[in-house]
């Protein structure tokens, strides 16, 4: 078995696991908060996203991998990272610019997961070694698709000016 299917079979358990600890434990609570509150927990772990920086690391991946696309992973990650932790400040101190910082973020972020994967296929991320980052992808990157989608979910429901409630379903109910 190729290191690709190992590692998409991996993202794939962990994706299942913490979307059913999101369904089960997360969902009914975060449900229940305004956006704001629902929001920055799932932001401060995106703060971690610094780890992609890691990529950068002499030692840490195959020294045959291209520096440009490594490069490109491991800065869209940092960005998405300081977003996370721009729009996570603005939350906390209940700024007026903390709606859209969050809409940066996800912005940000999204576009950073969409860039990340075939930059990573055709750096040849996959059939190299990976050392630590290994787990990083299987462990860390489900976290960080799960909680966008709840984020983007969230934000556009406030952007509407609705709530979660009676009116408006949940969602993946």
């Amino acid at each position: 078995m190729s290191n690709f299917i190992i590692l998409n079979i991996q993202a794939l358990m962990g994706l299942t696991a913490y979307f059913l600890i999101y369904w089960t434990y997360l969902r009914p609570r975060l449900q229940r908060l305004p956006f704001h509150q629902a929001v920055l927990p799932l932001l401060i772990v995106n703060i971690f996203r610094f780890l992609g920086l890691t990529f950068l690391v002499t030692g840490q991946l195959d020294a045959s991998l291209p520096q440009g696309p490594l490069e490109l992973i491991a800065y869209g990650d940092f960005a998405a990272s300081i977003c996370a932790l721009v729009a996570s400040l603005a939350l906390t101190v209940r700024s007026r610019f903390a709606t859209s910082l969050v809409a940066l973020f996800s912005v940000v972020g999204i576009a950073d997961l969409f860039m990340v994967f075939p930059t990573a296929m055709g750096a040849g991320v996959f059939d190299a070694s990976m050392g630590a980052m290994w787990l990083t992808v299987g462990l860390f990157a489900p976290v960080i698709v799960l909680s966008h989608v709840y984020i983007a979910y969230r934000l556009v429901l406030h952007l509407r000016g609705r709530t979660i409630g009676a009116d408006v379903p949940a969602l993946a109910t």
